[in-house]
Formats: structure tokens, C-alpha cells, sequence
């Protein structure tokens, strides 16, 4: 009898409950509350609604909160899943036009500045320790290599397999310009064909890095890390309005510079000198003019600058190398193969004064119209894309790393007897 007691108690308040929000709903039938149920108190938003039936106003769900605390003294927790994916929405441009991540019918992983913080990546080469599909190669150098992205590499000819963009401008040796990821906003790693949008070289997919743009703020910002091995790395930017008589708020500047030297952990033993070692810096200077309302005008430049004895490495002997090379390295080396296996992974001999050294510089810029409406289109742009890019690099290494003057490539001088390019001399 209790239970049945208890089961008619539930059902008469249940009843009760519900004439009362009736009750509610008739005398307030322009008023609704949109309230998330996990978190007691909180309000999304409130809704208002005309004559008409329509929404006419959506009031802001912080103030909307605000009112709630006040009015019964409860203060709201949580956020709804509603607000967060508002917080969290990613715009990519990977389509060439600003677009929701979500809508983005291909393949894409966007990276934004405190992703890049938060993951430690400062080598545009270590952005393939969080993003799947993609591999950068960097060779000995520790300079080079194209992006390989779903294994599509680089051809026959040179052309890498997946193109890289900065500020929409392609770059064909992405690996030496952008060996320090300083002052980027967003980086998009685009995967499969991207030809139609973005041509030729993106036949496995496409890297689109859109750099921060100068804004009317004054403000700066200095990083600094150290590490073993003489390892120093630094990177400043500068944000400079000019406020100076008629450029005032038409001209904005923007400077980031960024350096890395480290004393490297191989060691030559026949110089005593350390490899993987490396001294770089990364210059990039950025203009942004506003000369007449709808019309924008942005230049960049930059250059870079490494220097490094290369990444050493440890001598191997394949046995089924063929009898006239293996001949001729005896006749000249008769001890060459002992010498070879007594190399370790971080210690070697030579006496080549190996170097691995490169520069890329370069300037671009667009220069954008705001059309407006125009016939069917609601807004209309005119954008213009230039740039001008070059680059050298002097390579000098021992492929045998003996002391033994084996093989050796170099596409410089090394006496003035003979010049080697990409070939090897017996």
C-alpha cells in the first residue's frame, strides 16, 4: 500500500508539473528559453519572436547568463555543445575562398599559431610529427627535401609531388625557405589532387600557409630556447603602424626574424669538428597599404640564410658491389674496407672540408579590389598575384666518410684541377 501511495504522489505532481508549464506558456507566448540540460542554469540564448512568428532578435548568451544569475541568484555552469562548436570553428581557405573546416568537402588538416606552440614545431620539416599522410625529407643537409604527402614524390625532373603556398604564391623549395616556422597564422595540408585550384606540382596534395598579416596595433614579442650542444634558438616579431601625417592608418608594417645555432652531435674525429651542426637565420618583412577605400595593396620579402657541415653518418660495405668498383677501390685504398667498418653512426673520419650551405630570398605580393555588387554577385573581388624568388645552394660531402679520398660529390669547386657536380671520381 505505501508503494501504490508513493506511484499516485509521482503521478499527481507529474500532472501538476505539466498544467503549470501550460499555464506558463499562455501567459508569456512570445518568450522561449533555450536551456542545455547538463548545466543547471545555463542559458544559450534567448529567443524573441514578432507578430509574425519569425525570430527578430537572438540576445547574447553571456548576457543572457547575466540576467539568469541575477534574477535567481544561481550562477550558470558549463558551456552547451552548441556554444563550444561556435567557439571552435576553424575558417580554411583551402578551396581559395574563407570556408567553414566542417564544409570543406576534401581532405584537410589546419594548424593554427598555438598548435605550432604547443607541439614545440620550429623546422617546417617537423610539421610530419602531427600530420598524418605527410613526410618531409630533409637529406644531410638538413635544408632540403619537398613534401611528400599519400607517397606522391617528387619527379624525375625535379618537380615536387605536393606544391607549397605561401600567401597563395607557389614555392618551389619549401624545405630551405621555410626551415623556421616563425610569425605564421594558419598552415592547411590539403590532401589528393589539387590541381584545379592550385595547378601543376600538387598531384599528391597541396600546403597552403597563410603568414600573419600588420595590423593598426603597435605591439612585439621575443622567444628564446636553449638546449645541449650549443643548441640556441630565437624568434621576435614586431608590429609597426605608421602613424605619421597622411599614412596614418593606410600604412602598417610587420618584421619577424628568427635564428638557430646548434654545435651538432656527430663528431669527424680526423678534424674534431661537430656535425648536424647549423647556423640559420630567417628574415621576413611584411607592408600592408590601404590607399583608397576597397583597394589593398600587401608586399612581403624574405630571406634566409644556413650554413652546416652536413649530418655525417657511418660507412657501409654491400657486398655484392660490383668486382671492377670494388677492384678499383682496393688497387687505390688496399685498407679502405677496414677503415669503413670502423665508422660508428655519430663518429667518422675525413679530411674533405665538407659544407652544406644555402640561400633563398625572395619577394611577393598581391594586390586586392573590392568590387562589390556586381549583376548576380553579392561580392565582387579583383585579386593580383606576383612574385620573384631565388635561391643558391653549395653543397660539399664525403659519401664514403673515410679518410680516404673514395667518392666524393660537390656541385663547387674543390681545386681548381677538376670540378665535381652531382658525380663521383674513383
Amino acid at each position: 500500500m505505501k508503494t501504490l501511495a508513493n506511484g499516485i504522489r509521482t503521478i499527481t505532481l507529474g500532472i501538476f508539473a505539466s498544467l503549470m508549464l501550460v499555464a506558463l506558456t499562455a501567459l508569456f507566448p512570445q518568450t522561449g528559453l533555450a536551456q542545455n540540460e547538463g548545466a543547471a542554469g545555463y542559458i544559450e540564448s534567448i529567443e524573441t519572436q514578432g507578430q509574425s512568428g519569425g525570430i527578430d532578435q537572438e540576445i547574447d548568451a553571456a548576457q543572457a547568463q547575466a540576467e539568469v544569475a541575477e534574477s535567481t541568484g544561481r550562477t550558470p555552469v558549463g558551456i552547451s555543445g552548441k556554444r563550444k562548436a561556435q567557439i571552435e570553428e576553424i575558417i580554411v581557405s583551402a578551396r581559395r575562398r574563407n570556408e567553414l573546416l566542417e564544409d570543406t568537402p576534401i581532405s584537410v588538416s589546419a594548424i593554427d599559431a598555438s598548435t605550432f606552440v604547443e607541439a614545440q614545431i620550429t623546422r617546417f620539416s617537423e610539421l610530419q610529427n602531427i600530420v598524418p599522410n605527410l613526410r618531409i625529407g630533409t637529406g644531410r643537409g638538413g635544408t632540403g627535401g619537398s613534401p611528400t604527402i599519400r607517397g606522391v614524390s617528387s619527379t624525375e625532373s625535379g618537380n615536387p609531388g605536393a606544391g607549397t603556398y605561401i600567401d597563395g604564391i607557389f614555392l618551389q623549395r619549401s624545405g630551405a625557405s621555410l626551415l623556421n616556422v616563425v610569425d605564421i597564422q594558419q598552415l592547411e595540408v590539403l590532401r589528393g589532387p589539387q590541381g584545379t585550384l592550385f595547378g601543376k606540382n600538387t598531384l599528391g596534395g597541396a600546403i597552403n600557409i597563410t603568414t600573419v598579416a600588420p595590423s593598426p596595433d603597435l605591439e612585439g614579442s621575443v622567444w628564446v630556447r636553449a638546449g645541449n650542444y650549443g643548441t640556441v634558438k630565437t624568434r621576435s616579431t614586431l608590429n609597426l603602424p605608421i602613424d605619421i601625417g597622411p599614412l596614418k592608418d593606410k600604412v602598417f608594417t610587420r618584421f619577424s626574424v628568427a635564428t638557430e645555432n646548434t654545435d651538432g652531435y656527430t663528431e669527424n674525429l680526423a678534424t674534431s669538428e661537430g656535425y648536424n651542426d647549423r647556423s640559420a637565420y630567417w628574415l621576413l618583412g611584411k607592408v600592408r597599404i590601404l590607399p583608397i577605400d576597397d583597394l589593398e595593396v600587401n608586399v612581403s620579402a624574405n630571406y634566409f640564410s644556413s650554413r652546416s657541415r652536413g649530418a655525417g653518418g657511418q660507412c657501409y660495405v654491400v657486398d655484392e658491389a660490383e668486382g671492377s668498383i670494388k677492384g678499383l677501390a682496393l688497387a687505390a685504398n688496399p685498407d679502405f674496407f677496414e677503415k669503413c667498418a670502423a665508422t660508428k653512426p655519430f663518429e667518422f673520419s675525413t679530411f674533405l672540408d665538407t659544407q652544406y650551405n644555402g640561400k633563398n630570398y625572395g619577394v611577393w605580393g598581391s594586390v586586392v579590389y573590392n568590387i562589390g555588387e556586381v549583376w548576380i554577385f553579392d561580392d565582387l573581388n579583383a585579386k593580383l598575384l606576383g612574385s620573384w624568388r631565388e635561391s643558391d645552394s653549395r653543397t660539399r660531402e664525403d659519401v664514403d666518410l673515410t679518410v680516404d679520398n673514395i667518392v666524393e660529390l660537390s656541385d663547387i669547386s674543390i681545386d681548381e684541377s677538376f670540378l665535381l657536380s652531382s658525380k663521383c671520381c674513383w
